[in-house]
Order: structure tokens, then sequence, then C-alpha cells
């Protein structure tokens, strides 16, 4: 090969040209009609933006989620694509924009952008300090061109300027920094200095003020870092270039302008002159000569000189901007500026505590609610830099420059400097403030400017905060606990004094889908609305007072308007005249709810002076022009209580009035005014029925209240109650169970939370009441706040505990938090058959029950005699025998404790772990009535009462057909059913045709696969398929739903099940009922007349067999000659159809005789069963010779015209006839996609690891089982984990300290036990050949085999003519196979004894040869007597060396069959992927693993390592250390990094881990007051493995505290720890506190687990009952306890066997011992032999055996899994034959105790007499009289 490259190399021409590639004009290649609609941006900063966020987040930012999508065009380039033009215009307008407080620029499509696209901005500017004699538009334009082109200005001479700053819009170029200040010359030689402030601007460079980089990255100090660097090491001051000039000579323009007039402009950052500006005068001096030329130079000076006299005329003659446009719109496009006022001191900060409190509205599921709420700013998140006394989260800066943390003042914008921390105790160790103490709102804010907004604000803050002091900090605590309660359709919040950004936030938290926003006036005001996605709305208007909205909730529709009257009286009237206005043209239906801050009449208020009538009159007008009329309300009506000049005065400011017509659709509609939580308001909640469907939480038992004090107690006395002398039913026991679970839950509830309810509730009181006590009021408010931190308290320790016991595993404490945030299976929805959209609860239940009723309503089918007739019955009389047999309580009590304990409960709420976890107290009732149903075919008609719960096909589904019923049945019922599974389950590989591939034991869904795959391929390349065939690919639609119960009876019958098990089946299946689950509230009840329950246990089983009665009408027709399979060669199988549950593939010729008779055979099953295919999912496949027109004349016939081949099959390619890297890689993406989620997990590594090798190795098996990935898609696969492994943000690339390999190595060679892809790959594949050559008789073995290798084994097969992938990948399985393979001996025929490599010593390899003269042809069989079929001893004397011999006498040769292969590698002999991965690795990474052996090794304190008891992340942290995997300075400049090599603790150089953890003082200091002796000689200074491995020593030293060893792995954490907080946090900690803190952490990780193995000890004592006992067999049977012994020194065995009956009497016993036992597997067989032997001469005809030995119970009842027993597995074949009935069992010890006892006596006592006798030996009565009465 390498020669061959060399030739082409040599033959390359270096002038070859690389032409480019020509794009297509086409339409199919442009994408620019959907561009239209779409906006382009680019990030300011990529290091601090992450693409990704921004593509998930900025949609829900601009509200729009789902009517625009994101584009990840390059790192910092996107697009954004819209819907419709309104949206993409309404972001456009919004100005700039930012994304984690960064700057974005975007700007609309255009096919061709201009040159300077993406490079401008408009930002809107406050200009302040402008003179007092230069306030015209003219300067003001000048002024603002100096930061940018000014394009509009907001400045009336004719009105009053109120504000001290005048704003204009710029065109900002984002390459030039942002200019702060300018001086300014003014005539007469004075001067000033004007003030720039960037509204909307958050982060910036501090350093040179630009928005494309932190100020850690700033170019211009980099640079001025590596010029002062070059100038200490060149000795001068290096030159900088000087700008190129503009006018050089030849230019027509040189010496008639100069240097200085062109150019850039040094203050503006643009040219003096525009560029075509220039090139005009050019053209204009270039047109002339002579004289003429110099009259024109002179004109271009003049007028050159002329406009630069004016900077207007500069502007828009010379530099051709356009005049700014002048607006006298204050607000115009108004944003935030994002820094403090120009002060000399530092502004204080405002605790958390006082940010105003909730005042709420709403409407829910046809309601609606409404208040005020004032949203502390806390909410907008941010990083902390300081400690406050009530929150650890702190506030993004807020509107009016309100910023957590100190900064320096500066005239826009500020950086936040680090500070070194408050010296003040945690917050756990700090006294509460008193209320008196708490702060009012605003306190601290700073110096804000004195505005008309703010005197509106303080008149708020008047009604907000002033009235009480509550407890601030929850207001959005309290939202979600109204919200849990009232969860409205519409929430309408006032006073939310918080910009958009944290009202989204909010939105996420209440779970609302919609949120519009009215932007506060300062920190004054502010509207919210949230709606969820089952409401349309339309905002008709929208001010800071009124919200016009236009509703549509299911089929009702409305005009709303959401009121905030306002605060000032004097401007309340404009409110009242707006509203006025909209009544005048409105009489549809309509309603106006909120805070209207007025009152009819005096009468509606309580407390201080009475009012003038006079003054209520505006109000009163208003409301009656629009018909307005007070809805009826429950509840205080006096929604607002306030204390004003000492008088306590409460009001009815808020409500809902309604006109009309409203009455007249809402006849009912009413208002609750709810308790008062947080807020001086109350919420009012409007229901528009009278009674809102209140539906009750469904009782579902809670595993956490196992264990707890009193419930099992609880649960005993609710199911052993009686109140009648005939007992109860079981239904009616867990009825009583539920009831006192309830009532315990109730009794046992959070303290805290009961005392937070309690204070409310007081609250509630004092408010209501006329003269409320002021200091009671106070002292409520108080202990709400202390109730709440109890609260809150609880929950974080609960979580911290659940972290420390399972944080770091992947349990199912992960994959439950997972679950729960993926559950999102709510329907918001439902479209029915007519398309009518319903939204409410009530009428979504009745489209789903009606859709289910007609679903399940039978089509009364014809008799199904055609489909069965000459069906020839499969059930054979023993198979009925073992279906009827008696059910015990042992298989009842098994078939409880095989239900997933988690899985969704029942009608009545109760999990299988309630039956598992209170087994001996409901067990006995529950065996009795389940063991009726077997006696007397009838149960409880609740057992099979069965919810419905719908689960999403697809995101945002709204049409029943696009929801997958999955039933949730009783455990009662799936008892009845397991049992019928259990024994139906092992009948159906003899039942059901080979064809059918799913729930049948050892068929797998990769046969059919693969089949699949080669059947389209054939259609493809085999020249005889590709021009006869076709494969129709058909998809039932509803399958199990259709299921006719006629034909499920006839075919049963056909089968040949006998009545009764037909009448068990039917009964399960006919009487089942349903009701239907939305949102999880039950609606409707179906009575079915068909169909099969997805979610019974029994209902795969009885489909497959369902699909029996097509096979035998597919098969018939073969015969008959009406259709055609596909047959590679004559011994081959005839395929014609592939099924796999409901997925049916079928292949015939493409003749229309043979289509007519498909669709005649699928029409006739179809109207038996129900089954009804959905021809636009079907398609067909066509062989690649058939013509075009038969094609056509096949798609009509069969109604299908989709054309297959190129789409997948069971969820995999069906042909790999392209690229097999781009037909893969939709594995690489779905790995990318789930990584990219856990990375905002910030997992730790010991997570990282499980979710690794349990989640993502997992992911790519199912195709790697069935094809060989390429070699590409191996790598990026492994890159893809090697970087989530390492890093711990998306996109930012760490170091990968320890190489992918290495990682795959197993724990014990170094590694941590990762899978390499390519590796694994191929151990999956070669399963595939093992099948193959393994189980010859299977379907896909014998399809292949006919295709392939017909006339050899798969060993010796070949690649074949045109091979499909699948074959190719199934060879490169059987490569690894190859390797691993060992001869086993059958009857030897076929085993060459000189040339075959049949013995094993250290390697595989032939016998050696005794003898000088051989016969070369002798074979094994040869070797054996033929009478004793055992090995011929003078034969092998005679032929080879003793220790040969030896080694042959250990073969046990299986006679009885042909010779076979064993896996070497597993003590069963079958192959297994895991075996295989081993070898492979082997073999592949002989270097690592030489490198991983060689002396002196770390491997043996990486074990240590890994024994240590401490969480995973902590063992991941010290295999890192020991690894020299951890980012200290001494690691990082190995690896080129330029760092301070110094110790940040220390100061010392050389940061080495050994340093860091040992050496440096910080560490000696806590070593010692850890009370971890230190070595004699001290650390060592060279050696962290030596150092390591004392520590672990020492963790281990029993003479140590226990305290002190178990904080051995916590001093390493710490360490680590306190210098990652020092080096980037600038925080460090005393020793002693260190210490404590390692002790306490590990005090209580060591706790958790204790309790954590207290519960599972708990749990697992349930199900396995400690010690099991010995347990009688059956009446009429016996058993036979069987046991033995081996004395490995003298080479002797012990036997004994125990025969007892149903009563547990001894009725003999038999001990023999056997001499010359090589192993202890020999003895353990002669004993069985010896007792089935015993057995069969006693006439013993019905017995159980049980035994202790497991492998060889699955020798006898699985051999086809143990192939190196196969000699053993023939012997007990033959010896249990002669027996009509026996059974085998499982034993353990302490069952087996007498037998095993007995047989001991013979190796440890030498009593070597072997004898049969009566009874039971004297010296043992003790122990078989216990087990006895036991009995």
């Amino acid at each position: 090969m390498s020669s061959a490259m060399d030739k082409a190399m040599m033959a390359m021409s270096l002038d070859e040209e690389d032409l480019p590639f020509e794009m297509p004009d086409l339409p199919q290649f442009s994408s620019c009609e959907k561009n239209v609609l779409s906006l382009v941006g680019r990030l300011l900063n990529p290091q601090s933006q992450s693409m990704s966020n921004l593509i998930l987040n900025m949609p829900r930012k601009w509200q729009k989620v789902g009517r625009v999508r994101g584009v990840a065009l390059s790192l910092e380039k996107f697009q954004f694509i819209f819907n419709n033009d309104h949206d993409l215009t309404e972001v456009l307008e919004k100005g700039f924009q930012t994304f984690n407080e960064w700057g974005i620029l975007i700007e609309r499509w255009s096919e061709t952008p201009p040159p300077d696209s993406l490079q401008f901005t408009p930002l809107w500017v406050q200009i302040r300090n402008i003179p007092l004699n230069y306030y015209t538009e003219q300067a003001i334009t000048c002024l603002g061109d100096l930061v940018g082109q000014v394009t509009e200005v907001v400045f009336d001479p004719a009105k009053p300027q109120n504000k001290e700053f005048v704003r204009v819009k710029i065109n900002f170029d984002v390459s030039r920094p942002l200019r702060r200040s300018k001086l300014i010359n003014l005539p007469k030689g004075l001067s000033t200095t004007v003030s720039y402030f960037y509204e909307r601007v958050q982060k910036r460079c501090y350093r040179c003020q630009r928005l494309t980089h932190e100020q850690e990255a700033c170019p211009i100090q980099l640079k001025q870092i590596q010029d002062q660097i070059i100038d200490r090491k060149m000795g001068r001051k290096v030159e900088k270039s000087k700008a190129p000039l503009v006018l050089k000579q030849g230019d027509v323009l040189f010496g008639v302008l100069k240097e200085e007039q062109v150019g850039i402009h040094p203050l503006l950052g643009r040219p003096r002159i525009a560029p075509d500006v220039l090139e005009g005068m050019r053209q204009y001096l270039m047109v002339a000569n002579g004289e003429e030329r110099l009259i024109r130079e002179e004109r271009v000076k003049k007028s050159v000189a002329e406009a630069e006299k004016d900077p207007i005329s500069q502007k828009t003659v010379l530099r051709l901007e356009p005049a700014p446009i002048v607006s006298n719109d204050f607000d115009k496009g108004k944003g935030i500026v994002f820094g403090y006022e120009s002060s000399s001191t530092s502004p204080k900060v405002a605790p958390l505590s006082a940010a105003p409190s909730p005042r709420i509205s709403g409407l829910g599921s046809f309601d609606f609610l409404a208040g005020s709420s004032q949203i502390p700013s806390s909410l907008a998140g941010g990083e902390a830099l300081v400690d406050y006394s009530y929150s650890s989260s702190f506030s993004q800066p807020s509107s009016t420059g309100y910023e957590v943390g100190f900064s320096e003042a500066s005239p826009s914008g500020t950086k936040q400097r680090k500070t070194s921390r408050r010296k003040r105790p945690y917050i756990s160790k700090r006294k509460p403030k008193t209320a008196e103490g708490s702060p009012g709102f605003g306190a601290g804010i700073g110096e804000v400017p004195k505005s008309a907004g703010l005197q509106v604000g303080a008149m708020e803050k008047r009604k907000g905060v002033m009235g009480l002091g509550r407890p601030q900090e929850l207001t959005v605590q309290r939202l979600m606990e109204m919200r849990k309660k009232h969860f409205p359709e519409i929430l309408f919040l006032m006073e939310t004094m918080n910009i958009r950004n944290v009202l989204v936030d909010i939105q996420v938290w209440l779970g609302y889908d919609r949120v519009y926003t009215v932007e506060p006036v300062g920190r004054c005001g502010g509207l919210a609305l949230f709606w969820k996605k089952s409401v349309d709305m339309e905002i008709l208007s929208a001010d800071k007072n009124i919200l016009d909205l236009l509703v549509n909730i299911g089929n009702s529709r409305f005009f709303l308007s959401c009121v905030y009257g306002n605060p000032n009286s004097s401007l309340r009237n404009q409110v009242w005249e707006r509203l006025s206005r909209l009544a005048i043209n409105r009489t549809d239906c309509w309603a106006m709810v909120g805070d209207f801050n007025e009152i009819l009449h005096n009468g509606e208020k309580l407390g201080g002076p009475r009012r003038s009538e006079a003054s209520f009159s505006d109000f009163a007008d208003m409301l009656n022009v629009g018909g307005m009329v007070e809805l009826k309300s429950t509840g205080n009506g006096f929604t607002w209580g306030g204390k004003r000049n000492d008088l306590w005065i409460q009001c009815k400011l808020d409500r809902c009035f309604g006109n009309k017509d409203w009455f007249r659709c809402f006849p009912a509609s009413n208002q609750a005014f709810l308790d008062k939580k947080g807020s001086d308001h109350r919420p009012v909640l409007v229901k528009l029925v009278s009674s809102q469907d209140s539906y009750r939480g469904s009782f579902r038992f809670d595993k956490r209240m196992l264990h707890k004090p009193m419930v099992k107690e609880a649960v005993s006395q609710a199911w052993n109650a009686s109140t009648s002398v005939f007992g109860q039913s079981i239904s009616e026991r867990l009825r009583r169970c539920r009831k006192s679970l309830s009532n315990w839950k109730k009794e046992n509830g959070t303290n805290a939370k009961v005392k937070i309810d309690l204070i409310q509730r007081e609250i509630e009181v004092v408010h209501a009441s006329v003269f409320p006590s002021f200091d009671r009021m106070r002292v409520l408010k108080r202990d709400l706040v202390l109730a709440h931190r109890e609260e809150e308290s609880y929950w974080q320790q609960k979580t911290r505990q659940k972290w420390m016991l399972s944080g770091d595993k992947n349990t199912k404490y992960f994959h439950a938090s997972v679950k729960s945030e993926r559950s999102s299976n709510g329907l918001d929805m439902l479209v029915d058959d007519d398309g009518n959209t319903h939204k409410s609860e009530a009428s979504k239940g009745d489209v789903a029950a009606k859709y289910f009723h007609d679903l399940f309503s039978s089509s009364y089918p014809d008799n199904c005699e055609q489909i069965f007739h000459d069906f020839i019955p499969r059930i054979t009389s023993d198979m009925n025998e073992s279906l009827l047999r008696e059910v015990t309580k042992e298989e009842v009590k098994d078939a409880v404790f095989s239900i997933k304990a988690s899985s969704a409960p029942g009608y009545d709420g109760m999990t299988g772990f309630f039956f598992q976890q209170y087994w001996e107290i409901v067990g006995s009732q529950l065996t009795v009535e389940v063991l009726r149903f077997f006696s007397e075919g009838c149960f409880e008609k609740e057992w099979n009462f069965t919810q419905l719960c719908l689960i999403p096909k697809k995101v945002g589904a709204s049409s029943m057909k696009d929801l997958r019923p999955i039933s949730l049945c009783s455990v009662m019922y799936k008892v009845i059913s397991k049992i019928l599974v259990s024994r139906l389950k092992p009948l159906l590989s003899k039942i059901v045709s080979p064809n059918q591939s799913a729930f049948v034991e050892k068929r797998l869904i990769s046969d059919n696969i693969i089949i699949a795959h080669e059947v389209v391929h054939s259609l493809r390349t085999h020249s005889a398929s590709s021009k006869e065939f076709m494969a129709i690919k058909t998809d039932m639609s509803k399958a199990f739903d259709r299921v006719e119960w006629s034909y499920l009876r006839n075919l049963l019958t056909a089968l040949g099940f006998h009545a009764i098990w037909v009448e068990w089946i039917m009964k399960c299946v006919t009487t089942v009922s349903y009701t239907v689950l939305i949102n999880g509230q039950p609606h409707g009840l179906v009575i079915p007349q068909r169909g099969l329950r997805q979610g019974d246990p029994l209902s795969p089983f009885l489909f497959i067999l369902c699909t029996e009665g097509l096979t035998h009408l597919l098969n018939k027709a073969e015969k008959n000659g009406l259709i055609s399979g596909l047959q590679f060669s004559h011994q081959g199988p005839s395929i014609h159809h592939l099924l796999f549950a409901d997925d049916s593939l079928f292949i015939c010729k493409a003749l229309e005789e043979e289509c007519a008779a498909f669709k005649e055979i699928l029409d006739l099953y179809g109207r038996a069963t129900g089954q009804i295919i959905n021809l636009d999912k079907s398609s067909i496949t066509f062989g690649s010779k058939i013509s075009d027109l038969d094609k056509a004349l096949i798609k009509t016939k069969m109604g299908i015209f989709n054309e297959g081949g190129a789409g997948t099959y069971l969820g995999l390619p069906e042909c790999f006839s392209g690229s097999k890297v781009e037909m893969l890689d939709y594995i690489h993406g779905r790995l990318k996609n789930r990584l990219s989620g856990w990375f905002a997990r910030t997992l730790s590594q010991g997570g990282k690891e499980v979710l690794i090798k349990s989640v993502a190795m997992a992911m790519p098996v199912y195709a790697m089982s069935c094809f060989k990935l390429p070699k590409s898609t191996c790598e990026s696969l492994s890159s893809a984990m090697s970087a989530f492994w390492w890093s711990t943000m998306e996109h930012h690339k760490k170091i990968h300290w320890v190489s992918w390999g290495k990682l795959c190595l197993s724990k014990d060679k170094g590694g941590l036990g990762f899978k390499d892809i390519e590796l694994f790959n191929q151990a999956l594949l070669a399963k595939q050949s093992w099948r193959l050559l393994h189980d010859p008789a299977c379907l896909l073995s014998r399809f292949l085999k006919s295709r392939y290798y017909e006339d050899s084994s798969i060993l010796e097969a070949r690649l074949g003519d045109r091979p499909s992938f699948a074959w190719r990948s199934i060879l490169h399985g059987r490569e690894l196979l190859i390797k691993g393979l060992r001869q086993g001996i059958g009857d030897g025929a076929s085993v060459n004894v000189w040339t075959t490599r049949w013995i094993q010593d250290d390697v595989l390899r032939p016998p050696f040869m005794k003898n000088i003269i051989v016969n070369l042809d002798l074979k094994v069989q040869d070797l054996i007597d033929p009478i004793t079929k055992r090995w011929d001893e003078n034969s092998l004397q005679e032929h080879f060396f003793p220790r040969d011999q030896s080694i042959i006498r250990r073969i046990k040769p299986a006679t009885s069959s042909p010779d076979f292969m064993v896996w070497l590698h597993n003590r069963s002999g079958t192959y297994s992927v895991r075996s295989g991965y081993w070898l492979a690795s082997q073999n592949h990474n002989v270097d690592l693993l030489l490198e991983a052996a060689a002396l002196p090794s770390i491997n043996p304190i990486k074990d240590k390592i890994w024994e240590v008891l401490a969480p995973s992340k902590i063992k991941m942290f010290l295999w890192k250390a020991v690894s020299g995997a951890l980012p200290v300075a001494e690691r990082l400049m190995t690896r080129g990094v330029r760092i301070d090599p110094r110790c940040s603790s220390c100061g010392f150089e050389g940061e080495s881990i050994n340093h860091l953890l040992f050496l440096c003082p910080l560490a000696r200091q806590i070593w010692a007051l850890s009370n971890i002796p230190s070595p004699i000689n001290g650390f060592e200074d060279h050696s962290l493995f030596h150092n390591v491995h004392y520590v672990l020593l020492m963790a281990k030293d029993l003479k140590l505290p226990i305290a002190s060893r178990r904080s051995v792995p916590w001093i390493f954490w710490i360490l680590w720890k306190n210098r990652n907080s020092l080096l980037f946090e600038g925080m460090t900690f005393h020793p002693l506190d260190i210490v404590t803190k390692v002790l306490d952490d590990s005090e209580k990780w060591f706790l958790a687990q204790q309790v954590e193995k207290e519960e599972e000890f708990k749990s697992a004592r349930v199900g396995a009952g400690g010690r099991k006992p010995w347990k009688p067999p059956d009446h009429s049977w016996l058993k036979c306890n069987i046991a033995s012994s081996w004395d490995k020194h003298n080479r002797i065995g012990g036997g004994a066997w125990v025969l007892r009956n149903s009563r547990g009497e001894v009725l003999l016993h038999s001990r023999r011992s056997f001499g010359g036992m090589e192993s202890k597997q020999d003895v353990e067989l002669e004993c069985w032999l010896w007792a089935l032997e015993s057995l069969r001469s006693l006439r013993i005809r019905r017995f159980v055996l049980a035994v202790e030995e497991k492998y060889l119970l699955d020798v006898v009842l699985r051999p086809d899994a143990w192939p190196s027993f196969k000699s053993q597995s023939e012997s007990l074949a033959i010896a249990l034959s002669h027996f009509p009935f026996w059974k085998i069992q499982f034993e353990e010890r302490s069952a087996n105790k007498g037998a095993f006892l007995i047989a001991q006596s013979v190796t440890r006592e030498d009593r070597r007499q072997s004898y049969v006798a009566s009874g039971y030996p004297f010296w043992l009565h003790d122990l078989f009289n216990e087990e006895m009465t036991t009995t």
C-alpha cells in the first residue's frame, strides 16, 4: 500500500490547480425563500456567551417559543427564522439586546449583505452635563456624533425638560470603545466635560470600554504587556507603525486636499469624507484639463473648507450621513442604564428583605387571579460578592442602577470589583432581625434622580410597603404556594417593580407558558400577565394602567381588561376616561379585573375619615357607561388594609366587574377573595362557572412512609379490622388502608408547614378585624419568617442527605430526578374528530372517553373458521397439564415480588411496593383470593378496573391518535396475569412461528433487523431477487387496541389450549373496564368490546399468539403456490414475512397475482382481528430491476404509494447503500444532545463516571449489535465522552490529562473501566457470530447459511459475492470469536488428534507425540471406549505423555453429541459480550497493559483508593491526584501553560500535587490537627505516591480514633477545595475551621450510609425473610435433599441424600464416599448421579430434587447455555429420563444443613462406610426434629 501511495505522490504535479466548486443556481439549493423572515446576528463576546444556550433561550426571552427557531451558523454567528413578519419586526424594534449580560448584534437578513454587516448596532445614549447655552438640536447632534452616527434625537425645545439628560439614538460601531465622557472646548476659553450613559448595555471591558471581551482578555492590555517585554529584551522603545496614507502621489486629489482632511476622524472613528464623496471628487477633476482643472481644484478646496466649518454639513455633505430624526417622545425605545450615577462614595446596598411582596390576580381552568406583586430584584440571579443577612442569592442591575456589590463610579457602566469578605457570622449563626429593625423599601439604594415617576412610586410604596413590615424575601415562595392551590389559566400581577428578564424567570418558575410585561417607571409600578398555552390571547392595547385583551378559552371568547388604577388620585380620572372610551364601542362579553384603587361609596371603607360622595362619581360613571356590575363574591371583600396616621383602614379596592353580555355568557361566574400572603392586598380569584371541577388528589402509596412510626401498625389495624362475621374482600380492606394512611399523613405532617398555616390563618384574623393589634401583627409576621426559614432549612437538609446517600451514584435517585424533569406529559388541549379544540378538563375527558368508546367497540367480525381451517393444534396434553397444574402459594408470592415496586399504581393507589413490604399482613388474604380465581374462575370486578394514562408520542400532541394509552392495572390483577405469563412463556418457542421474534425466549430483535437488511440488500444487488421480488413494510394502526375478543377465543381454541385455560384468559381480557386519566384526573367510564391493554403483562404474549393466524394464512398461501417467499437455496428457509409484535415486513414476488393474494390475506385477517393497516405509513421496496410500469400497477393494487429502501426498520437503516458514516451519524448526534443536557447539571466526576458507563455507553449498543460502526464514528463517540469527562462546561475545552485509551483500562490496571467503542462494537458483533455457530437451527442462521456458507460452517465462511454490510459486520465479530474458541469433545469423530488444538495447557495445543511413528489420521473418537463412553486408558498410555494424559482425563466427552466449540473465557462455555470485550482489550492494548503492569507500579495505590470509604467524587479526586491529573502549576507548565509556579497559599515555588496535599504549611497543619501521625522523617519531598500510600495505611490503623481514620479522604478533598477557593474567589479558611468541616462532613456521610443500610436491611428482610428454613414439598410429592463434600488433599468425596414427605418426616437417608475425585465438580456430579440411581432403585416416581449447586441446576434446565458441561448435562438427562415426574429446585445451605452434615462426615470425620437407612441419624435428632416441627 505504501509503494502505491509513493507512486501516486510522485505522479502528482505541483502545478495542479484546485478548481473552486461552482454552486448550482437552482431553487432546491437555495434557502433564500425561508431566510426572508429571519434575523442574523453574532455574539460580541463568544468566550462568555454559549451559542447553544442562546439558541435555546432567546425564543423564551422574546416570548416567541414555537414561533421562531434558531440556527447556529458558527461559533459566533447565528440566525433566527420566524413564522411571521410581525414577530420579527417586534424583536428587531427592541433595539440593542444582550445575552448573558454581553451584547449581541442582530439585523434583518439580506441576500447580499453589505461589507459592514453585523458591525453596527443601534444604541440609545443619554448625554449629560450639556452646557446651558448649547441646548440645541445641532449641538446635541454633534455631541452624539462623537460616540456614533446619530440617527435620532429626542428633543423638543417647546416642552419642559424634566430630565437631566438628553437622549439620542446612534448607530454604533462595535469595534470601537464606548466613550464615557468627552472634554468639550467652548468659546471664550471655557470648557466642560460631557458624560455618556448607554442604555441596555451591561458588560464591557473595563480597560478599553469595548463590548467584545472581558478585561482579562483585553488585547490592548495584552499588547502593552508584550511591548513592555520586548522593550526590556531589546533595551529600546519599539516604534509603532504609522497609519497608511490615504492620499498618495498619483492620486488626483494629492495636493488638493490635505492628509488631515481625509482618513479616519480620531474622535468619531469614521471617515472624515465618505469614500463615495472622494471618488466623486476624483471623477470631477479627471474629466478636466489645463485651466479648467485648476478652477475645479479651487472649487473642491473651497467646498470642503466651507463644509468643515459646520459640523452638520460635515455629517450630511462630507460623510453622507442622513440628518437625525427629531422626536419628542422621551421614553421612545427606552432601556435600562446599567450603572451608577457619578458619586464620590460607594452606594449603599439594600438587604433583599426590603424588596416588596406580591399582589396577585389570575384566571384558572376557567379561573383567573388578579392582584399586585412586587417582585424583588434578587430574582434576576447574579453572582454574589458579599454576604447578606437574609439571603444568599443576589440581584442583577436594575433600571435604577441598583446592583449588589461595590463598584467604581464611572459615567456609564461599572465593573464590579471583588472585595474582601465581610467579617460577620454565617447566616445560621446570626440572630434574626426584629420587625422594627427591618429597613424600609428603598433603603440604601443610593442617590436616585427625582422624577414624576418616582413620586408615583412613593405612593405605590405607601401601599406596598409602608403599611406593615412584611418578610419580603419570601415573595416568590408565596406566589408558588398560591400556585399550588390555584393554578389559574391567567395570572395578572401588579406593582412588579422589575424588568422583563426577571418576570420571564418567574414565568418559568410558576409554570406558565406565556408572559406579557409592562416595564415599571423607575422602581415603581409594572404589570405582568401570565397565561397557559391552552389560552389564546390577543393584546389589544397596553399601558402602565390597563391591559386590554381578547381571550379565547376553549369555546369561550370574551374581552378582559386588567386594570391598575393610578395610585395618584389626580391622575386616576385618565384611567376611567380610557375605560369609558372602550365601553362606548364594546357590547360583547367583557369583564374588568384588578386593583382599581377606588371605591364606590363610604360603605366600602372601614376606618379613617369619611369621603365626600362627589369623590366617587367618576369611578361610578365609568362603570355605568360600560354597564358593569360586580361579580358575586365569597371571602372578605375588604381587599386592602393599611395604617394611615395611626388609623387602621380597610377598603374594597380589588375586584371584578362584568357587563350584561358577560353574565349572559357566564351566568354563574363569581369571584373569591383569598387570604393575604405577604401583601397588604388580597388576591382575587375569578371563576367563570359556579362550581369548578374540584379534582381531589388521588391516593398514592408513598414509599417514604415506610418504616415510619406507627405506619405498619396503622396498616395492620385497618387490614385486619372486621365488621362482619363472614370477613371482607381485599378491595374493602384496601379502602380501609387508604383511609388509615391518609389520616396518618394528616396527623404526621411537617411541623414547619403546619406552623406556617396556623400563623397565616391568625394573620388573616388580625387583618380582618376593625381594630387590629399592630404589635400582635408584627410578632406574627416575625414568626412567619422563622417558620419559613425552618421549612427551607428542612428541605435543604433533606436534599443534602439525599446527595450524601446517592449523589455520585447512578441510582434511582438520579434517574428519578431526570424522569421528573422530563415527565411533561400534561395535556393542554384535545382536538376531536370534527376539528373542534377542547381545553377544559371536562371536555377533554369527554373527547378521550368517546374516542376509546369508539376504538374499543367491536366490529362484530364474521366467523373465523376460514382462517383456522386446516390449522394444526400445537398445544400437547403435557403442555395443557403444565398450564393447568395447581397454583401454589409460592407462585402467588413470587408473582407479587416480581412486580416492579416503583411502577405506577392502579385505581386504588397501591403499588407493588405496598404489597411486598407488608406481605406478612396482606399476603394471606391476597393469596386466598388469587387462588380462588384459579379454582372458581372469578374475581372481584374492581380488580380489573383500569386507568388509561395517555402518553404523548410526540411533543405538542393534541390529537388522540398522537397519544399512546398505557393501562394502569391493579396489583391484584397483575398477580393473576403474572402467574399466567410464567406458565405460558416457557412454551412460546414451541407455539409461535420462527418469523415472530418478539417476546419469545432466545429470539432477538436483531434477528429481524439483520434478515430485513439482507432482504433489502438482495433486492438491490442479488441477480435473481432484484428482478422478481419486493418487500412491503406495513404499519398496523392501534394494533393492540383493535384485537377482537372473538378472534382471540377462536385462536386459543385452534391452538389446542384447554377450555379452562381459555376461560382464564378470556376472563382477564373481557372483564376490563376503563377510565381515562387526563392530567392525573379520571374521566368517563368505558366498557370495551375488544382490545388488549398495553400495560397488562399478559397482553404482549396474547398479541403474538394472535399473529399466528396471519402466519398460518401466509404459509398456506405459499404451499398452494399463491405467494413466493425469498429463498437463496433449496435447503434454506423461504422468507415471506417477518413479525416483531405489530411491526411487519412482507416479501413476495412483484407480480400482480401475488399482490392480489397478499391483499386478500391481509383483508381477511383484518376483518377477523379488527386490525387496520395504515396505508399512509406503509411502503414498498422493489427490486432494483423491476420496471416502473410494474411498480405503478402494484402500488395501485396494494393502495400503498410510498417507496421504501432508504428508511428504517425497527429503528435502524434498512440498507447501507451510501456513506456509512453519514447513515450512522445520528448516533453521535443523539449522544451529543444527551451530553449537552448533562453539562448543565454540573455533575461531579463520580456522577459523570456512572453516567458514561450506564447511559452514554448504552446509547449506541443497539446499532453496534448489528452493524460495525465506521472508525470515524467510533472516534467521534469516544471524543464526545472524553470531552464530557474532562470538561465542566460545553464548548469549553479542558486539558485531557489521561488519554482515553488509558481510561478504558480496567480499574485494577489503573484505568477507570470505560469502554473502547471500537472494541465494544466488535465484542457485540462476536455475539452474533456465536449465535450463528451455537444455534444453527434459528431462522437467522439458516437464512444467512443459505446465502453465504451453504456448504461450510460460520467459522469457515467467506465474504462472498456482493455481501451486505450486516454480513461484513458479522465477519468482523467472527475475527474476535475465533481467538477465544476451543474445541469441545463430543463423539470425537471430527477432531484430529495430532492437528487439532483440542487440549488446554497454558495455551490451546494438540497433544505432544510420544511415539516417533504416529497415525496422522487418528481421531479422538478412537481414544474413547465405545462401551463405557469414557477414555480408553490403554490408548491414552500408548499415545501420550503422562502430563497430556492427565489433561485429557479432565475432559469429559459428550459422546451422544457431535463435536462442538466452546468459548474459552467463561465457565459455562457460552460467549458473553463482557468476556469478549476483555479478550479484545487484551489483544489490542498490549502496550498499555505492559506499561500498567511494569514495576514499580502505582496500581496498588489506586486499588487502595477504590477501597476507601468515601463518596465517589472524592475517590475519583484521589485517583486523579495519583494519576497527575490535577491542574496545579507544575502540571500546567508541562502542558505549555504560562502560569505563576508559586503556591497560592504559601507563596513557595513549585506548586505540585505533592506540595499541595502534603508539603504546604497549611496541609501540614491540617494533617497535624486531624490526629493523623506524620511519618518519622516527615512526608517525602519527592514522592507523592509514598505519602498517599502512608496516609491510606494510617486510615486503616485501628489504633487511631475512628473519626480521624474516616476523615482521611475528606482531608484531601478539602485541601483541594480550599486551594481553589483561594485561587478563584480570594477566600481561605482557618485550619481549625477546615478540620471541623472535615470531621463534620465525614460524620454526616457515614451516618447517611448507616441509615441507608438500615433501610435496605429492613426492605430486604421483608422479601428474603431472613434465614430460609427447610420447606416441605406439595402433597403427594417427596423431597430429596442432596449434599456433597470434597477433601482436596486426599482426593475423596462424600455424598448424602435425605428423603422427606410433605409433613417433614424423614423417610430415608443415605451416605456414600467417593475416591479418586480430581475436583469438587466431579464429586458434585457423582453425588447427583448416585442419588438419582438410588431413587430409581427405590422406585420413587414423584420427587423434588433440592440441591445447592446452582450451576448444575442450570446445566439440567438450560443445557444449551452450558456447553462446557455438555457431558454432565447428558449424564444427568439420561439419569432423569427414568422418572416420569420430577422437579429440581435450589436450596440454600441453611435449609440443606442435615444432608450437608451427613456428607461432611465422610471428609471431616473419615466415616467412609456407605449405607441406606430409614429415618435420620440419631446424632442429628435435634436438627431434623426442629425442621419438622417448624414445618
